[in-house]
């Protein structure tokens, strides 16, 4: 699936405590159709303002903890428009 979508909210940013130890900030976004969640990792959380657009080439809806969220395969990842 290929989605146009604009940041509506933006949480605090947070570091895994793996071993690359990512950041991370998990927000919502929105289009036509509604609000989902997304988590953007890395380099994408510098990008990441609330009313700032982007597209998910490949994208794909999973459930984590019992809610729904919005993924950027990683072969395409995140277009900033």
């Amino acid at each position: 699936m290929d989605i146009e979508v604009t940041i509506d909210f933006l949480g605090e940013k947070r570091q895994t405590s793996g071993y690359n130890n990512d950041s991370f900030v998990a927000g919502f976004v929105t289009d036509e159709t509604g609000e989902i969640k997304v988590t953007f990792w890395n380099e994408d959380v510098k990008k990441a303002k609330p009313g700032k657009k982007f597209k998910i080439a490949k994208g794909y809806v999973t459930a984590f903890k019992g809610a729904i969220q919005l993924n950027a395969s990683r072969e395409k990842g995140i277009q900033w428009l």
